[in-house]
């Protein structure tokens, strides 16, 4: 794979911690620390949609419902409608920092705040279906397990399999290694990749068992991980100020995006990063910029 290009497609006017897929193949929205969403389109300027009280660390738009759902440092959960930016409910959770936002199922929405607190919402209506405190000190990332009942979270020591279909969630867990786990996708052939803040990439089977020794990716913590669509490449993303894209069939290393091959690349932590398709890349930092990188086989 090589590089083709590189553009730095706007700013925000402070660091930009989040990013989500929007209604269309070629749009996005993305959020930081002045509090807005960002509307992108790659053939046309960025609208800001929404204003927030709080700097924004999660985003999820549903192209069901045309909702988008806001997790921001204060610990609300915002759902807006995309079409107009209305906000139509906020919820005051005062847990910690919402996190990871996504679907969790075809009828809910899945929230995690950093204290561990997972919120549950209908995808349809956004309104409120239930909370759980998970088991967990401090949480960054989840994804569903085996069954939408159960999932996957990263804490500072490994990984949890939590129940959430009970009143007290249960819990198992997994030393993926000595530090916190920040990132969890799920490979093509239904094994897991795990990032955290030693740097290493870590896969796991189905079972929960170590399919290679950890991989040294980042030279500091990896903040993001993404399968391309078409499954064939995994990009990750570091607080060392770059991107790395793997191949998905054995997670070698394909390509390198920073500083200094890329004079013009990012000069801060790399905070999260979306596919568009299989040659379109986009990253947010703490440098503010929004940047698209198109790549080749």
């Amino acid at each position: 794979m090589q590089l083709l290009q590189h553009r730095i497609l706007g700013e925000h006017s402070q660091p930009v911690y989040a990013l989500c897929q929007g209604l269309s193949s070629y749009s996005f929205f993305s959020g930081g620390g002045d509090r807005i969403v960002a509307a992108w389109n790659l053939d046309a300027e960025p609208l800001a949609l929404v204003y927030t009280t709080s700097s924004i660390y999660s985003l999820f738009a549903d192209p069901r419902s045309n909702l988008l759902w806001v997790g921001q440092m204060n610990g609300d959960v915002l759902c807006l409608r995309i079409s107009d930016g209305q906000i139509l409910h906020r919820f005051e959770l005062q847990r910690g920092s919402i996190f990871d936002l996504k679907a969790l199922d075809e009828q809910r929405i899945g929230g995690l705040s950093r204290d561990g607190f997972f919120a549950q919402f209908d995808r349809e209506s956004g309104a409120w279906l239930q909370g759980i405190a998970l088991p967990v000190q401090s949480a960054r990332s989840w994804m569903p397990f085996s069954s939408n009942e159960i999932l996957l979270v990263g804490d500072p020591s490994g990984v949890l399999k939590c129940r959430i279909d009970v009143e007290v969630a249960l819990a198992e867990r997994y030393s993926i290694c000595e530090w916190p786990i920040f990132s969890i996708t799920r490979h093509p052939n239904g094994s897991w990749v795990f990032g955290g803040k030693d740097a290493g990439l870590y896969w796991f089977n189905t079972q929960m068992q170590e399919i290679q020794p950890k991989i040294e990716a980042h030279n500091y913590a990896i903040y993001g991980l993404a399968f391309s669509p078409s499954s064939k490449y995994l990009a990750s993303c570091s607080r060392d100020k770059t991107l790395k894209i793997w191949d998905s069939k054995d997670l070698s290393f394909q390509l390198r995006l920073g500083k200094p091959v890329i004079k013009q690349a990012h000069s801060h932590s790399v905070n999260a990063l979306l596919w568009l398709n299989d040659q379109q890349l986009i990253s947010v930092s703490d440098d503010r910029t929004v940047r698209c990188w198109e790549c080749k086989d």
